[in-house]
């Protein structure tokens, strides 16, 4: 089936009960990892799975009501996916409660965008989130997984992350000096020693309506200059 179709059921479709026996393992085709992900197309459409460690605050209204979820697979590689409309109105207390438990989440039919050499993941509307599905790679692989850290009180939202880990090692005056090559989101990692933390009486900004980012005030007016120089 493609897709971007999903099954309608009507008034005079007949479904029955099956008494043969299947196995689900040919459902795991569809299930991809996170590296294979990175390297789709833009636009592409597909299933992955990993442990929920982190739910973030919902952000606009309307159609344009979103909130991002990040997943933690067993290669400690981290990965967030935009739940989109109906997605993003998760009861907030339900939430938490299924932060607190780490439970295992298939997101079927994503789809696949890239901005800066960093890609995200988004749901569409044939979307599906499952939470703790009954299939082999869930219970052998990530629940396994988790359950040995978890046995170790080792709190696998806490693990330093894969890109963390291959991140290139450098000084905080080669980031700042103008020739350093940011053309795409890569990471890096520097020793510093903390001297001074702005705005620690109100840890809160300003943001732009549009993309949630960072505005500046000028003459009493706000502006967007990261993204989409909105006022």
């Amino acid at each position: 089936m493609h897709k971007e179709l999903e099954i309608g059921f009507k008034e005079n479709t007949l479904v029955e009960e099956s008494n043969s026996y299947f196995s689900t393992i040919g459902f795991l085709n569809n299930f991809i990892s996170f590296d294979e992900a990175s390297k789709c197309t833009n636009g592409t459409i597909f299933d992955i799975v990993g442990i929920l460690v982190n739910v973030k605050p919902s952000m606009g209204k309307g159609s344009k009501k979103r909130r991002e979820i990040v997943l933690i697979n067993e290669m400690v590689d981290r990965k967030t996916v935009t739940l989109l409309n109906d997605f993003s109105e998760i009861d907030d207390q339900v939430l938490q409660k299924l932060i607190d438990e780490k439970p295992v989440v298939a997101a079927c039919d994503v789809r696949k965008t890239s901005y800066r050499g960093s890609f995200s993941i988004y749901t569409t509307y044939v979307s599906s989130i499952m939470i703790n599905p009954k299939f082999e790679k869930a219970i052998i692989a990530l629940q396994k997984w988790h359950g040995y850290k978890k046995a170790k009180n080792i709190d696998i939202s806490l693990l330093p992350s894969i890109q963390l880990k291959n991140a290139r090692e450098v000084k905080i005056e080669d980031i700042k000096d103008d020739s350093f090559d940011n053309n795409e989101d890569t990471y890096f990692k520097f020793n510093a020693r903390i001297k001074d933390i702005m705005n620690k009486d109100e840890p809160w900004y300003s943001s732009c309506k549009k993309c949630y980012k960072k505005v500046d005030v000028i003459s009493n007016n706000l502006f967007c200059f990261v993204n989409c120089y909105y006022i």
